[in-house]
């Protein structure tokens, strides 16, 4: 068991952790305030919070993931209602109450990332999602150059597989990402190039 300092701050029953370098942030889907929590990582201490809920310029409406850069020491916040991902500067956020974000870049509403490894600008691995009606939708893995827009599909797809719900996680170092599929005793292993290297079942 854990302790956090939070002081003041109240966390939900839907949230998702995430680690930088520095820190644990912790982003809470049912906030009706900020929406991520910062700590200090090594003693759990509590920093800040950011991330406005609302439906202001600067406010957060629907909170998709959160992915970081670390090597600029960005934060990158989707948001599936305004179909834009935000960016935030993690040294002005520890020392501005009153920060704002920028956007960093809309996304399609026909296609459009639902989670991603941030690697650089021009390359993200993101788990793709695909609407075919208003209630359905088909999700892949694929390649994601957040400049350009441009998605392009991993090379492998498990050929037995019609309806894929997927998460991931995937390394730069060791050139590889891991694929999990949710609805079957399965794993697939390929290099961030989209070949196959290991099929586990």
């Amino acid at each position: 068991v854990i302790e956090f300092e939070t002081g003041n701050v109240l966390i939900g029953s839907v949230s998702r952790l995430y680690m930088s370098n520095k820190c644990l942030l912790i982003a809470d889907h049912k906030s009706v305030d900020k929406q991520i929590h910062i700590f200090n990582k090594n003693d759990f201490s509590y920093l800040t919070s950011i991330g406005n809920f609302g439906e202001g310029p600067e406010e957060i409406t629907v909170m998709g993931c959160l992915a970081i850069d670390e090597a600029h020491h960005q934060l990158y916040v989707s948001d599936h209602a305004k179909q834009k991902i935000f960016s935030y500067d993690m040294d002005s956020v520890m020392v501005d109450s009153l920060y704002k974000p920028q956007v960093k870049t809309a996304m399609n509403e026909t296609l459009f990332p639902s989670e991603y490894q941030y690697i650089n600008d021009t390359l993200s691995i993101a788990v793709l999602i695909k609407p075919t009606s208003t209630s359905t939708f088909n999700q892949f893995l694929g390649r994601w150059n957040m400049n350009t827009g441009e998605m392009i599909p991993m090379k492998y797809t498990h050929p037995d597989i019609q309806k894929k719900r997927i998460t991931f996680a995937a390394s730069e170092k060791a050139g590889i990402y891991v694929e999990c599929y949710t609805r079957h005793d399965l794993m697939t292993i390929c290099s961030l190039d989209g070949e196959l290297l290991l099929s586990l079942i």
